[in-house]
């Protein structure tokens, strides 16, 4: 059985902003972000229509305004122009004269509830932007850890490797040497078998080493983003 060689992967060739954890970790802070800031901001809006027998001009408007709100504040701004003419009039007239000045109107509300539950987000969400740091940082830590634990994990493979190398080296001449003294009846059966084993488990050692390091490149790419070259 024969397990092809492969070169070990350097993790320090990985740059440190790819490792998976603090990459997910920046990534979901930065969506966080994101979102708080759209809690706060200021939602804006318009409007437009047509307003038959409008009450204050007594004609038809056209009507437009803006709408803002912002924490429980709500707030309006509204211009009817009349159209002069009503295309729908009214079978009895209203009081008052007509007029062809445009109609402004505005208002301004406050929900104290809603300002105060803004208050009480706007708490929470500063304290979970700390904790999005602390995940970062905690990230950052951990790839140090991770980094350490893989560069001692492959100096050990690679001494392993060399060590079982020779060996496997040193009893495979050792089994020769007893296979030729067995027939000249120096040594024991037992003995001949002894250094056989002995060079059968040094070859094994070998091949689970190869293994491990096929597993060990397969964990060090595990530990950092893909990225396009």
């Amino acid at each position: 059985m024969e397990i092809p060689g492969v070169e070990m992967e350097d993790v320090l060739s990985y740059k440190a902003d790819s490792y998976t954890k603090t990459e997910s970790a920046v990534w979901s802070k930065y969506i966080s972000d994101l979102k708080r800031q759209t809690d706060y901001s200021l939602e804006a809006g318009i409007y437009g229509g047509y307003t038959f027998n409008e009450s204050t001009s007594k004609y038809d408007t056209v009507d437009g305004g803006i709408t803002f709100d912002w924490r429980g504040i709500t707030a309006s701004a509204g211009l009817s122009i009349p159209t002069g003419q009503n295309l729908f009039p009214l079978k009895s007239s209203s009081s008052g004269t007509p007029s062809d000045s445009p109609v402004y109107t505005f208002s301004l509300t406050i929900n104290p509830n809603t300002w105060r539950l803004a208050s009480i987000d706007k708490k929470q969400d500063e304290l979970n932007s700390k904790i999005d740091e602390i995940s970062v940082k905690s990230a950052a830590d951990d790839y140090n850890t991770a980094l350490l634990d893989k560069l001692t994990e492959r100096g050990d493979l690679a001494w392993s490797e060399k060590s079982y190398a020779e060996e496997y080296d040193m009893y495979s001449q050792l089994e020769y040497d007893m296979d030729k003294w067995l027939e000249q009846g120096s040594v024991t059966k037992s003995d001949y078998l002894d250094a056989a084993n002995n060079r059968d488990k040094a070859q094994m050692n070998i091949l689970v080493n190869a293994v491990e390091k096929i597993i060990y490149n397969n964990n060090v790419k595990l530990m950092f983003v893909k990225t396009e070259n």
